[in-house]
């Protein structure tokens, strides 16, 4: 049996409701879903996972670490490395 591999996606909203909303629609359609209720716990993940995701959804404003923080420590340690991330 050839089984594909499920397509990974981080969401990274504090909106609970909006975050949970993302995660059961997409995860409906087929897609394994991680989600992070802040920049730091993005980070902490994208950091474990070897930035090995196929999208990153992010809110960037998110008390802590910021979404947009999350989108400079990406450019400071991955210069090269590109991936898709949906900013909302």
């Amino acid at each position: 049996m050839n089984r594909k591999m499920k397509k990974k996606i981080l969401i990274a909203d504090d909106t609970l409701p909006l975050r949970v909303m993302m995660e059961e629609v997409l995860t409906d359609a087929g897609y394994e879903v991680i989600g992070a209720s802040d920049g730091k716990i993005a980070w902490e993940i994208l950091n474990s996972c070897n930035f090995n995701l196929d999208l990153v959804i992010l809110d960037l404003l998110m008390p802590g670490m910021s979404g947009f923080e999350v989108l400079s420590q990406l450019k400071k340690q991955l210069p090269q490395r590109k991936f898709p991330i949906l900013v909302i």
